[in-house]
């Protein structure tokens, strides 16, 4: 998405003369990765010959509010016993997609870093009596796909094959729960017959991994046709020795990154024709800088808060599009122990998936032990047991207690 903004950027992009030292060509809001791949895209030279401006040296700034790069992407380093460490991702783990990801391909064959596959679709699954083959996961998530589109009214391309379903063009503000609802109620009164080889159980059971782990919010809150994003899970792999490696070896080379700047202020109708930015240091002095142009790539949680003033405002159809966003929750945990307790997850390349006893509560396990050699495992969770686990005041033991208790019981859970 960075890449994309800076060519749209570019196509509208008018180079000014600059009125002093300090003023840029372009600003980029936010070092996360969109941030970093925008700047990289806009300093390259020569963007497959069809850079307009490839002979102009552009001046292009990147603020960052944190005194680090990397967004959601934070490797940190893991020290076990007196000398042994390990880079362990906080944030992002996985490069997703990566057939199509052209981060994977750089992360491999650029840079030579060690890729490891993760098989979502084939997860070692606890408790054990609530396993649901992946053939039946893929049946049902099809289906699933297809009563989405239907509900949302995007059904007229795929017609033909809807003559067993008795569907019409609904709202399009529709949920996920909506739809499940309503092929739940169709189960019950056993009018779907293209769906009765599934149980409400398998049902219900895959939605809460395929989804809600992902999602971090109820279906209730997921639109049934912009809910579900295309390709998750699909070749995704994580770097041995951290994510931060494809930041500071590629994204980030060479990018004039400015660390500890709050953007407070962009004003579009500043007397120079430029663009002003108004952003205060950690010293909690105000500076202004001058461009000729800006890209904001910050989160949309932050800009809901209101911390940055647009001036003009932002349109209200903007406004209220914003307005309407939920950010979804999901925590993590990185724990290391003295020995491997839990079965080791061969089939799917050390994923683990376990289930709380609560409808969405649902956990991944990264199993890291056979790459790093000792005993670590990385837990994401979402679901109601995030409140519980992460309460407000809980300490770093606590949450690492309640995290392992969460999968030991999974484990050892039983149909009986």
């Amino acid at each position: 998405e960075g890449a994309r903004a800076a060519k749209e950027c570019l196509q509208h992009w008018k180079k000014e003369t600059k009125i002093n030292e300090e003023a840029v060509d372009i600003v980029v809001i936010g070092a996360g990765a969109a941030g970093l791949g925008c700047a990289h895209q806009l300093l390259l030279q020569v963007t497959n010959g069809e850079d307009k401006y490839k002979d102009i040296k552009r001046k292009v700034v990147v603020l960052e509010a944190r005194d680090r790069i990397g967004g959601r992407v934070r490797t940190e380093p893991l020290t076990i016993g007196d000398f042994q460490t390990f880079q362990v991702e906080l944030g992002a783990n996985w490069l997703q997609q990566g057939d199509a990801n052209p981060l994977a391909s750089i992360a491999k064959e650029k840079l030579q870093l060690r890729l490891i596959d993760t098989h979502f679709l084939q997860p070692s699954e606890y408790p054990l009596h609530r396993h649901v083959p992946p053939d039946r996961v893929d049946a049902i998530m099809k289906q699933f796909v297809k009563r989405s589109n239907q509900r949302a009214g995007r059904y007229a391309a795929a017609a033909a094959d809807s003559d067993d379903l008795n569907f019409s063009t609904t709202r399009a503000h529709s949920t996920m729960q909506d739809v499940l609802d309503d092929w739940l109620q169709d189960l019950k009164e056993g009018s779907s017959s293209s769906s009765s080889d599934f149980t409400m159980e398998e049902i219900r059971h895959v939605l809460e991994g395929e989804i809600l782990v992902d999602a971090g919010v109820p279906l209730s809150k997921l639109s049934s046709q912009f809910g579900m994003e295309p390709g998750v899970g699909e070749g995704d792999r994580w770097i041995v020795g951290g994510y931060k490696q494809l930041f500071d070896q590629h994204l980030a080379r060479g990018v004039d990154i400015r660390h500890n700047c709050i953007v407070t202020r962009i004003d579009t109708s500043h007397p120079t024709g430029r663009v002003c930015i108004t952003y205060r240091t950690f010293t909690k002095n105000e500076v202004e800088l001058l461009a000729d142009a800006v890209i904001c790539t910050i989160p949309s949680a932050v800009l809901q808060q209101g911390s940055i003033e647009f001036v003009p405002p932002l349109p209200q159809s903007h406004q209220t599009a914003l307005g309407a966003l939920i950010t979804g929750r999901v925590e993590k945990v990185v724990l290391a122990f003295d020995e491997r307790w839990w079965p080791p997850a061969t089939a799917s390349n050390g994923y683990i998936r376990a289930y709380g006893t609560i409808f969405g509560d649902v956990s991944e396990w990264l199993d890291c032990t056979d790459v790093f050699g000792v005993p670590v495992i990385t837990g994401i969770f979402s679901g109601p047991w995030v409140e519980d686990i992460w309460k407000e005041g809980s300490s770093s033991e606590e949450v690492a207690l309640k995290a392992t208790a969460a999968l030991y019981r999974a484990i050892h859970e039983t149909s009986s």
